[in-house]
């Protein structure tokens, strides 16, 4: 499939992605001259912060219903959720 990410391919490109941002934050908080334990500590821990901060927001905002689309469009007419097919809205 193109376009499509299979689950393995999303974690391995998140799991790079995040190595590679830990790996980046370590250097160039080396080159400015931190120590090692900091060098190390402090980039881990603010990708395990960013990640659950990610993670709670994401579940917030998947309780809400603004601007939510459904059926490919966005229900004005009813401003609930509703069971309606493209193009009729009976609400």
């Amino acid at each position: 499939m193109r376009g499509t990410d299979s689950k393995k391919r999303t974690i391995a490109k998140t799991l790079t992605d995040k190595a590679m941002e830990i790996g980046l934050s370590s250097t160039i908080m080396y080159a400015v001259g931190l120590e090692l334990p900091y060098v190390i500590g402090l980039p881990i821990l603010i990708e395990v912060t960013q990640i659950l901060t990610y993670i709670i927001n994401e579940r917030i905002w998947s309780r809400s219903q603004w601007e939510v689309y459904h059926e490919g469009h966005l229900c004005e007419r009813c401003r609930r959720k509703c069971e309606c097919p493209l193009g009729r809205h009976d609400c």
